[in-house]
């Protein structure tokens, strides 16, 4: 797998995407409330470059944002997704990785550094 850089970056208003083979990196700006708006602008991403193929996700926690957790929820039905891993940089954001894990009915871990995300995404594919 090539892993090592993204075949593309997409800045929308409220994240900066970036896409590699097989797993999307999100990391959300600064304040954003994440909700179903955001949730639809993700799904039109995913359904662009993992249309047949599954995939991973990567949520960038370096800033400081809310979700919604019935987004968590919604983002069961895309069906390609295998899973989240959840890029931890202080102890508050591996306690809200956890508070969302019953909300997302896939796998979903919490690391602290991008390479175990990765390797985690990758074991799940």
């Amino acid at each position: 797998m090539n892993t090592k850089s993204p075949h593309k970056t997409i800045t929308l208003n409220f994240t900066t995407l970036k896409i590699y083979e097989h797993f999307i990196v999100s990391t959300i700006k600064e304040g954003v409330l994440f909700d179903a708006p955001q949730l639809d602008q993700l799904q039109d991403i995913f359904t662009i470059y993992f249309a047949d193929r599954p995939f991973g996700f990567i949520a960038d926690r370096q800033n400081d944002y809310t979700v919604n957790p019935v987004c968590y929820t919604n983002s069961n039905a895309i069906e390609n997704m295998v899973g989240m891993a959840v890029l931890c940089y202080s102890e508050a954001n591996y306690k809200t990785a956890n508070f969302t894990k019953p909300f997302f009915r896939k796998p979903l871990e919490a690391f602290s550094t991008f390479e175990a995300c990765k390797n985690w995404i990758e074991d799940l594919l």
